[in-house]
C-alpha cells in the first residue's frame, strides 16, 4: 500500500468515497481522486475534501445512487450523499470559452486528460486511482511538487483570462503549501491584479480566509504588496503596505482557527501599522462578512488600537468588556508581541470571582422594571449601568437594583436639565 493510499484512508470520508469509486468503475465508468486531496497526499498532508472525478454523465451518477443533490448539473457536477459524507462527484470535462471571467459559457464532457488540462495550477490538476494505486499527471504537477513551485496549467495569460479570481489564488496557494510562484506565473499576476477588483466580494473575503488562516508570518503580507493586490482590494490600506509586513507577519506565524482569528490577525497587524479607524473599518464593510463576524473583528481591533481605553473603565465596565472573546482575544495577541500588562490578571480575577457556572450572573435589574420609565436607547444605558454596578457589588439583591435605578433616574434628569 503506497503512502498515498494510506493518507487518504484516514479521512473520515473514506468507507464512502471508496464505495462510489467502486460503484461508478463497477458500472463501467472511470472514476479518480481529483485534485487538492491528491495533491496534499503526495505532500504527505492529510487529505482535504475527497473529490472525485469520473467519466459519467451527470444524469448517469445520478441514477447510480441513492441520495444526490444537483449542485451544478449543467458543469457537471453532483454530490453524492452516503451517511455522513457529501462528496463532489464531477464529470471529466474540457471548458468553453469564458466571458465573464468566472465562469465558462459551455462545458464538454471529455477524458480525464482534457480535464487535467482546463484546471488551474498543474499541482491541482492530478488524479488518483485508489484501486490500481496509481497517480496519473498529465500536466507535470507531480514535477512541481517536487520543486515547490506553482505553474499555471499551460499559458498563465489564458487560465487568468478565464477566471480572475485565480489571480489571488496563485498568493493563497504560495502561503498555503509554501511554494515559490513560478516566474511566468507571477509577471501575470502582476500584470493582472487590477482585474480582480471585478471579482465579488464574497469571493475575495473567502479566498483571504483561506490564506490567512494557514499563518506563514509575512508572507501573505509581502506577496499581496508586490503583486500590486493590496492597493486593487483594499486602497485603505495601501498607505501601510510595507509596514504590515513586519506587524501583521508577527501575528500571522500560527494558524488561525475561526474568520474572525485570521482576519483579526492580519488587520490588528494594519493597526499597529497606523492604519486608522475608518481605514479599517472600511476594510471590514467590504468584506461582506456577517453582522456577528463584522461585530466581534471592531471589538478585537478597538482593543488593539487603544488597549488603555479598556483598563480606565470602571470595574463593572471592565468586567462586561472582558467577558466578550475578543477582548480576551486581543489581549492574547497584544502578549503575543509584548509583555503582559499585569492589569490584566486583576479583572481576570474580579471576572471569574463573579461569574457562575461559566458565565456572568443574571441582571438584578430587568427590561420589565424600566420599560415603564423609559424608552429607547435610555432603556440599555440604563441596565447596563446597573449590571456593572452589580458586578462591583453596589447591587445584591432585587429590592436594591430598583433603589439604586430611582437614584440614576434622578441623576439622569438632574443632568438633562443642566
Amino acid at each position: 500500500m503506497s503512502p498515498v493510499v494510506r493518507l487518504l484512508q484516514q479521512h473520515a470520508d473514506w468507507p464512502a468515497a471508496l464505495s462510489v469509486l467502486n460503484r461508478l468503475q463497477g458500472a463501467g465508468h472511470r472514476a479518480l481522486f481529483a485534485g487538492g486531496c491528491v495533491r496534499d497526499a503526495l505532500m504527505g498532508r492529510p487529505a482535504g475534501d475527497l473529490d472525485i472525478a469520473t467519466s459519467a454523465l451527470p444524469d448517469e451518477v445520478i441514477a447510480l445512487f441513492e441520495k444526490t443533490v444537483e449542485v451544478g448539473k449543467s458543469f457537471g457536477v453532483v454530490r453524492v450523499l452516503i451517511g455522513e459524507a457529501d462528496l463532489e462527484v464531477a464529470t471529466f470535462r474540457e471548458d468553453g470559452d469564458y466571458l465573464d471571467g468566472r465562469r465558462p459559457e459551455s462545458v464538454r464532457f471529455r477524458g480525464e486528460k482534457e480535464d487535467a488540462l482546463r484546471r488551474d495550477f498543474t499541482v491541482n490538476a492530478l488524479f488518483f486511482d485508489p484501486l490500481h494505486d496509481q497517480v496519473l499527471d498529465y500536466v507535470d504537477g507531480q514535477k512541481d511538487l517536487r520543486a515547490r513551485r506553482l505553474r499555471t496549467v499551460g499559458e498563465p495569460r489564458r487560465r487568468f483570462d478565464e477566471d480572475h479570481l485565480r489571480v489571488l489564488r496563485a498568493l493563497r496557494f504560495s502561503v498555503q503549501l509554501d511554494f515559490q510562484i513560478e516566474a511566468a506565473t507571477w509577471q501575470e499576476v502582476g500584470r493582472r491584479a487590477a482585474d480582480v477588483s471585478g471579482v465579488s466580494r464574497e469571493r475575495i473575503r473567502d479566498e483571504m480566509f483561506k490564506m490567512l488562516k494557514v499563518g506563514g508570518g509575512e508572507k501573505a503580507p509581502r506577496l499581496l504588496r508586490e503583486s500590486g493586490l493590496l492597493p486593487v482590494l483594499f486602497p485603505e490600506l495601501a498607505p501601510w503596505a510595507q509596514a504590515m509586513e513586519k506587524t501583521s507577519g508577527r501575528w500571522l506565524r500560527p494558524p488561525s482557527a475561526t474568520l474572525v482569528e485570521a482576519f483579526g490577525r492580519w488587520l490588528a497587524g494594519a493597526v499597529k501599522a497606523g492604519a486608522s479607524a475608518q481605514a479599517w473599518a472600511k476594510v471590514l464593510s467590504g468584506l461582506r462578512l456577517s453582522k456577528s463576524e463584522e461585530k466581534a473583528l471592531t471589538r478585537l481591533l478597538s482593543v488593539i488600537a487603544d488597549p488603555e481605553r479598556l483598563w480606565t473603565r470602571p470595574l463593572g465596565a471592565r468586567i462586561l468588556f472582558y467577558e466578550e472573546p475578543e477582548t480576551r482575544q486581543a489581549l492574547d495577541l497584544l502578549e503575543e508581541i509584548g509583555p503582559r500588562d499585569p492589569r490584566r490578571d486583576e479583572v481576570d480575577a474580579a471576572w471569574r470571582a463573579v461569574r457562575v457556572n461559566d458565565r456572568l450572573p443574571a441582571p438584578l435589574l430587568t427590561g420589565d422594571a424600566v420599560k415603564a420609565r423609559l424608552t429607547g436607547a435610555d432603556i440599555g444605558e440604563a441596565l447596563r449601568a446597573a449590571l456593572e454596578a452589580q458586578l462591583e457589588g453596589r447591587i445584591r439583591t432585587p429590592a436594591e437594583a430598583l433603589t439604586w435605578f430611582e437614584g440614576w433616574l434622578k441623576l439622569k434628569s438632574a443632568s438633562s436639565t443642566e
